[in-house]
């Protein structure tokens, strides 16, 4: 029997239209109304899944969470209380946006719900120029909802502050050839996740949904067999890996499929509600 379900958001709980289709909501409310606990999942800011929360319900229920930032924050409803982990230093920015230069990738630094944005010199000659050479297409940046970006006009200032998170972004073509090398380059006490095709994310080490979703089993009670969990992206893995049913999504990357206890639908075809209906809880 699961009393906790935990969700991813872009390329999970949402489809490509960036929705929550109505079998999709319609099944995590009445999982909610059987008691059932549900959790939001994100590399968002917390401000940035009101809307999601309200279509869910959330707020109506009281003993639901929001795990933001890939782990980096949990919100807890009952009181609104918020835990905070670790954050990029200040003196890692620089060099991690040095990446960004070497590789021509845009980078965004994020502050609570503040982005800064830098763009290598002549970045979008250069990326499309790309693109036509090797015949790939870019995709649309999937958090273009999150509002204004503040420019960052050379890699080489010190960053003034940390920061939650380091998107770089291009062409999937493009992240896949110089993933490795970023990897190879990071420093310690970094890892880098791709969340999207086109969606590098640089964070803390120690940070994890996985290891977030653990603090809230642990706070609540609930065990590993009694969760059910639902990813696309590599920041999903560990968070698959702690539910007794993690999903993949039917578009999650091959690697988050590996990891899963069982692959569903994709987010197009309600992959959350066709897999709930295995549960008889949820009858």
């Amino acid at each position: 029997m699961i009393k906790m379900i935990a969700a991813d958001l872009d390329g999970t709980l949402l489809n490509d239209d960036g929705m929550i289709t109505p079998d999709t909501r319609n099944a995590l409310i009445h999982a909610q109304e059987k008691g059932i606990r549900m959790v939001i999942a994100t590399g968002r800011t917390p401000k940035f899944t009101i809307q999601e929360q309200k279509q869910l319900q959330m707020e109506r229920f009281k003993n639901n969470y929001i795990i933001a930032l890939n782990g980096q924050e949990i919100y807890r409803f009952s009181d609104g209380h918020t835990w905070c982990g670790p954050r990029v230093p200040a003196p890692d920015v620089s060099p991690t946006l040095k990446l960004a230069y070497d590789y021509c990738l845009e980078a965004l630094c994020y502050d609570g719900n503040v982005r800064y944005q830098y763009l290598p010199p002549d970045f979008q000659a250069k990326k499309e120029a790309w693109l036509t050479v090797h015949q790939a297409e870019a995709h649309k940046d999937h958090e273009s909802i999150l509002g204004e970006r503040i420019p960052i006009t050379s890699w080489e200032s010190p960053f003034p502050q940390e920061v939650s998170k380091i998107a770089l972004l291009h062409s999937p073509l493009r992240l896949q050839e110089v993933l490795p090398l970023i990897r190879d380059r990071l420093l310690p006490g970094l890892k880098a996740l791709l969340v999207k095709p086109n969606w590098l994310e640089i964070i803390p080490a120690g940070v994890s949904k996985g290891d977030a979703l653990k603090r809230i089993m642990e706070e609540t009670g609930i065990q590993a067999n009694e969760v059910a969990v639902f990813g696309d992206g590599e920041n999903d893995i560990d968070m698959i890996k702690a539910a007794g049913y993690g999903f993949a999504m039917g578009n999650a990357f091959p690697s988050v499929k590996q990891a899963a206890f069982a692959v569903t639908a994709s987010n197009n075809q309600d992959g959350i509600a066709k897999a709930l209906r295995f549960f008889p809880e949820l009858d």
